[in-house]
């Protein structure tokens, strides 16, 4: 037996930032589009709700309680919109052969994100990142502003909050979020090649050296936990 110590060197841990953030857009056929770089991420928020606790009395006493459904919500805030990420907040092309003429109030199409947070300690601010992937993603309307010019000029951001339906996942309840700790998998024997596996899916691979390249593919909960129980 022992006491406790308090704010002990290499225990006071901390999570910064938000970055290297990678849209999926889902097709039509349930699948999901090769990832692309969404840049000019500056702020992100997991919102879950739900799983809200109900008592149950009996006999003049609390017999249990029973939660409600949990759920997932999040939200993200950009310098930039992509491309590929109207269709998500319901606006499509007016005209087939010429692009760039939009038209809001059209079907927001689902979609995944995956984006790190940093995570250090006293001693080291960036020992590792956390991962964090939304599955089956429905954006909200988004709302736009503009300002005037003027002698202190500010970049535009704009906020997106969305709504996720969740994936199924052997052994476990279906899911719509996935956080992947860099630090406590590499930790583990032969963690470090699965999490590198994992990056090199999510992010992509550049062909070297006769290996052969790949374009970033979202992973499914199932996905990920195949990688864990490769031998």
């Amino acid at each position: 037996m022992s006491k406790l110590v308090f704010d002990k060197t290499g225990e006071r841990k901390v999570t910064m930032g938000a970055k290297e953030c990678i849209l999926f857009v889902k097709k039509s056929d349930g699948t999901y589009a090769v990832g692309i770089a969404w840049n000019g991420l500056t702020k992100a928020s997991h919102s879950p709700e739900g799983g809200e606790a109900t008592a149950l009395y009996a006999d003049d006493i609390k017999y249990g309680e029973f939660r409600s459904a949990e759920s997932v919500k999040g939200s993200a805030e950009f310098y930039m919109t992509p491309d590929e990420f109207y269709p998500c907040m319901g606006y499509g092309e007016l005209h087939d052969t010429f692009k760039g003429v939009k038209v809001a109030q059209q079907k927001h199409v689902p979609f995944a994100i995956c984006y790190k947070t940093t995570e250090g300690d006293d001693e080291d601010a960036e020992r590792g990142y956390k991962l964090h992937i939304y599955y089956n993603c429905t954006a909200n309307p988004v709302s736009k502003e503009a300002t005037s010019m003027n002698e202190s000029p500010e970049a535009a951001t704009f906020s997106i909050e969305f709504t996720t339906t969740p994936e199924a996942v052997d052994g476990k309840k279906p899911t719509a979020y996935i956080e992947i700790d860099s630090q406590m998998l590499s930790s583990v024997t032969g963690g470090e090649a699965k999490l590198a596996k994992i990056i090199d899916a999510l992010y992509g691979k550049d062909a070297s050296q006769g290996v052969e390249g790949s374009d970033p593919t979202l992973l499914k909960p199932n996905d990920i936990l195949a990688i864990l129980n490769e031998q």
